[in-house]
């Protein structure tokens, strides 16, 4: 095993999962699937295995979103988001449309190390845009697929950074990638 060099190496794995599925289910169903789980094996024997978890997350899952149990818990799966560019042009009425050019991809590693591309076709990720100060001035999902995706987003301040992925909720080895300096339009 190679060490922190090594961007594949991911041992915060869990938080960013728990994390993830609070933000993609929403926290009312998380916390309720994880209640229902932690109340069927409160008292003993048999005990939980990790697929007991999982079943429960993939019950409380609408269908739309299942893919996340697989990527986040059932496979090896790291996505390759990148934003190349991301440009803005002030409006008439002060707003500014901040248009995004990304690469999205995702991979799965299998027991060996190899990796395989995986397509995606609507997954959803988050497009932010941060101001000056930090704070984001747009932050929603979008659906993505495989390849280039081109979005244009309307925020009412002046756009610093904006990017794929900004909070680093998907696994990814090089999160230096996902959130660029915002240019103006020529």
């Amino acid at each position: 095993m190679r060490g922190p060099q090594d961007a594949n190496v991911y041992y915060a794995k869990g938080p960013v999962v728990l994390y993830t599925l609070r933000d993609y289910l929403g926290a009312d169903t998380l916390d309720a699937a994880l209640a229902r789980f932690m109340q069927r094996f409160r008292s003993g024997p048999p005990y939980p295995l990790a697929s007991d978890l999982i079943d429960e997350l993939r019950a409380a899952t609408p269908l739309d979103r299942q893919y996340l149990l697989t990527d986040l818990l059932d496979t090896i799966t790291f996505w390759q988001n990148s934003t190349e560019s991301a440009v803005a042009r002030q409006r008439p009425d002060g707003r500014y449309d901040v248009t995004l050019t990304m690469q999205v991809g995702k991979v799965r590693a299998d027991s060996a190390g190899h990796m395989t591309d995986v397509a995606m076709d609507n997954d959803l990720i988050d497009i932010g845009v941060l101001g000056n100060d930090g704070r984001f001035l747009y932050l929603q999902k979008h659906a993505m697929h495989s390849g280039t995706n081109v979005v244009t987003v309307t925020v009412d301040g002046a756009p610093a950074q904006a990017g794929i992925d900004p909070m680093y909720k998907l696994i990814n080895g090089a999160v230096y990638q996902n959130v660029v300096t915002v240019t103006p339009a020529d």
